[in-house]
C-alpha cells in the first residue's frame, strides 16, 4: 500500500522535507492498520538523512496542514510511549483530484 500512497504524495502542495517525511510515513503505513504507523523521529531522521529536529518540525507542519493525525500513546504509569501517525487519505485523494462519490466508495477522478 505504501506505493499507492507515495504516488498520491507526489501531487501534494508540499515542498522539500515535508514531502519527504510524508512519503516516508506512507512507506511505514499499512491499510491493515487504518493507514497508521509509529516510526520514531530517530528512525525517520536516519531513513531520510535529516536531523531529528527537522523531522519534528515537519511532522508538526504536516499535522497543522491536516495531512496527518497524531495520537500520543502512554504506558499505564503515564510515561510517553510513542506517537501513532495516521495518514489523511481523504486529503491526499483531494490533492490528486479524486473524490469519493458515495458510501460504496465509487471514485470520481477530476482532471486538474
Amino acid at each position: 500500500m505504501g506505493f499507492k500512497l507515495n504516488k498520491l504524495c507526489e501531487n501534494t502542495n508540499l515542498k522539500g522535507i515535508e514531502k519527504q517525511v510524508l512519503s516516508k510515513l506512507c512507506d511505514h503505513a499499512s491499510e491493515r492498520n487504518n493507514f497508521s504507523c509509529w516510526p520514531s523521529t530517530k528512525v525517520l531522521a536516519r531513513e531520510i538523512g535529516r536531523s531529528r529536529r527537522s523531522i519534528q518540525r515537519s511532522i508538526k507542519s504536516l499535522k497543522e496542514k491536516k495531512y496527518i493525525f497524531i495520537r500520543k500513546t502512554r504506558w499505564n504509569d503515564g510515561t510517553f510511549l510513542s506517537n501513532i501517525y495516521t495518514i489523511n487519505t481523504i486529503k491526499l485523494n483531494r490533492d490528486n483530484g479524486i473524490f469519493i462519490a458515495d458510501k460504496k466508495s465509487s471514485i470520481i477522478k477530476f482532471p486538474k
